[in-house]
């Protein structure tokens, strides 16, 4: 709960929270630390910018078009490019230009920070990292700014040696930033920042109750980040012709598109699968699951896992999808589908070895960082010595 001494401590005090384009996890953390803000510090003023308003048409269309286009239908392109960028910074002429298009889009968002007035910085993207880092480098910028990294891996470039707090969701992460040259003691390993609707604790009855779900069904949660989207009613169609005892969430986010191929799925399996659109409770669906099926994008998951509950991960996009992948998958709290037939026989091992399920619910239970956002906060705007 909110004290007198946070109150006092943030009167007039401005956090900048700094996201970018390329998919809405960034711009998710970024509201998450905003909502915790809201709940925690009040009297802190917070705003919240997407570093793409300030780009040009031409920039902008690289990042929301053709990254898209990449990672859908030339993933190998991608994943090429993201391993060819993850090396230390260079003098090649694509780095040039690189630096050359990060300068014109810095000048625009410097001149707004300098309008606004900031008294910290929380970066959630790569992009404003990298912007400012030479600034600060250069004693032009002198307040703290802060990194998050929303993946359970580490690109290089997210290692910028002159920002003041790096945030990272692995124990792994922090290891490989400390020895790229980050000292140690900037390094903090908090999670991911989710909202804090995510840290609460729900009744799975009540609400299968609420969203009419049968209690004697294993459910699976189905979603898709918003970029990559994979056929999630070809899966769920699969599954239900297969199986008698699934019943399925479909979260269909804001595509009409998928969530009108869901409804027509419901009309076919009455009382098997539930369609949902954009929802403000996707942490009442997540606790009336069993198991989520899922891109493995670091939001997405930490939402998952935060909430207990272990994933089926399909149709990572090429580069960090990949590695984050990895890494869940050496927790113990995922397995891996590449299809729906793999998706099925994941589905059957639980049924056959009921300990495999039990099994990854505690190694969830082991890893989950609920609060990430709050400790991200705190430490961001230098409120480290609060007890927790």
């Amino acid at each position: 709960m909110t004290n007198k001494l946070q109150t006092d401590k943030c009167a007039g005090k401005h956090l900048v929270l700094l996201s970018g384009p390329m998919g809405s996890g960034h711009v998710r953390a970024a509201e998450a630390i905003r909502a915790w803000a809201a709940e925690h510090y009040p009297d802190l003023k917070v705003t919240h910018i997407n570093v793409a308003d300030y780009f040009s048409y031409f920039v902008r269309q690289i990042y929301d078009n053709y990254y898209i286009k990449l990672i859908n239908i030339f993933p190998s392109v991608w994943r090429y490019v993201y391993r060819k960028t993850d090396t230390p910074p260079s003098k090649s002429k694509f780095e040039i230009f690189l630096k050359w298009v990060r300068r014109k889009t810095a000048r625009k968002m410097i001149k707004q920070l300098k309008k606004l007035e900031a008294d910290f910085i929380i970066c959630t993207h790569f992009l404003p990292a990298e912007m400012l880092d030479p600034l600060k480098k250069n004693g032009k910028i002198t307040i703290p700014v802060s990194s998050v990294i929303t993946d359970f891996d580490l690109h290089w470039i997210y290692v910028r040696p002159h920002l003041d707090h790096f945030f990272v969701a692995s124990e792994e992460v922090a290891f490989c930033l400390s020895q790229r040259g980050i000292p140690k003691e900037k390094i903090h390993f908090t999670g991911i920042p989710i909202f804090p609707a995510f840290s609460k604790k729900y009744d799975q009855d009540k609400l299968r109750e609420e969203f009419w779900l049968r209690h004697d069904k294993l459910t699976f949660l189905m979603m898709t980040g918003g970029a990559g989207v994979g056929p999630i009613h070809k899966i769920a169609s699969y599954l239900l012709a297969n199986s008698s005892n699934i019943q399925i969430i479909g979260m269909a986010g804001r595509n009409e598109e998928i969530l009108s191929s869901l409804q027509k799925l419901a009309a076919e399996y009455p009382n098997r699968i539930l369609p949902v659109a954009f929802t403000k409770k996707m942490a009442q669906y997540l606790a009336a699951c069993d198991i989520v099926v899922t891109k493995p994008g670091g939001i997405s998951v930490s939402e998952s896992i935060a909430m207990g509950k272990p994933v089926i991960i399909m149709n990572p996009i090429a580069g960090h999808e990949e590695r984050n992948s990895d890494y869940l998958l050496e927790e113990s709290v995922a397995l891996k589908a590449y299809d729906e037939a793999s998706l099925l026989h994941k589905y059957k091992v639980f049924l056959r070895e009921s300990k495999q399920l039990e099994f990854m619910r505690e190694a969830v239970r082991k890893i989950r960082k609920p609060k990430a956002g709050l400790e991200i906060l705190k430490i961001g705007i230098g409120d480290i010595n609060e007890e927790k």
